[in-house]
């Protein structure tokens, strides 16, 4: 819907205010979880009704606010069309499975953060910085991505991503995590929205959805592997040894691209 919305000249923009608009929530969320719980009280169950009614409403706009225009089938693509799996897109979802399977949930940032000596609510302060750098950077990231290239904005991401990893392998204090969450926020900003930038710009008009749904889904399963390893790294070398493959995994991925990915591909 969003590619479908805008030009292509336009598209990391429109997948950055789409970022930073879901982003928004997760920041809001957790303060006003914490001041509902804190202040006034609240049950788990208020606060989960509560947390319904801006679902709800999602919902309901899409159903009354959307209007598709019914498009035309188009006919089947011949021996030389491009399908959702071109050559670019594969090489694309190959080079980011890499890095998947190496990127575990932030779930261990935050055992890092309550390593280092930082209290519950500061743990869950700092995501929700994160998160706030996030939902800031997100828009210009992907108004960056449409004047330079996606090319450029997924290098220097996923150059950030290894600086933040090997940054929390040697953290030491709640001040490094502070800052550390900071550019891991615009890590994300340069890499999430202009990812699927960058995929919608790769395929045909009619092979958009199938492109990003294939390419989230085959995400989604190195992240499970990756989560997994990274906990049995951990059990078993430490925290550190699960932040060095992250490390390692984003290094490898930034410089294929470099590599491997020609300055012309769509952007």
């Amino acid at each position: 819907m969003i590619a479908a919305s805008c030009a292509p000249d336009a598209r990391g923009k429109a997948f950055g205010l789409h970022r930073a608009m879901d982003t928004i929530g997760a920041f809001i969320g957790p303060l006003l979880a914490v001041l509902f719980l804190s202040v006034f009280e609240f049950s788990y169950r208020t606060i989960f009704v509560i947390a319904f009614i801006p679902a709800a409403l999602g919902v309901a706009s899409l159903a009354f606010l959307n209007r598709e225009t019914p498009r035309a089938v188009p006919a089947a693509a011949g021996p030389q069309g491009r399908g959702p799996l071109s050559g670019d897109l594969k090489r694309f979802v190959l080079i980011f499975g890499v890095f998947a399977l190496g990127n575990s949930s932030d779930v261990f940032l935050l055992l890092k953060a309550k390593q280092v000596g930082l209290s519950a609510n500061a743990v869950l302060m700092t995501y929700v910085f994160y998160n706030f750098i996030y939902a800031a950077a997100a828009t210009p990231a992907g108004w960056l991505s449409d004047r330079l290239s996606r090319r450029t904005l997924m290098i220097g991401g996923l150059g950030g991503c290894a600086v933040v990893y090997t940054g929390f392998a040697f953290a030491t204090s709640g001040l490094a995590i502070w800052a550390l969450f900071a550019l891991y926020g615009v890590y994300a900003a340069a890499t999430e929205g202009v990812s699927k930038a960058w995929i919608t710009n790769m395929v045909p008009k009619t092979e958009t959805a199938t492109a990003i749904g294939a390419y989230t889904a085959f995400q989604s399963i190195c992240a499970l592997v990756a989560s997994t390893a990274a906990g049995l790294l951990w059990m078993r070398f430490g925290l550190m040894a699960a932040f060095i493959v992250t490390c390692a995994a984003a290094a490898v991925a930034a410089a294929w691209i470099l590599v491997a990915v020609p300055r012309g591909l769509p952007r």
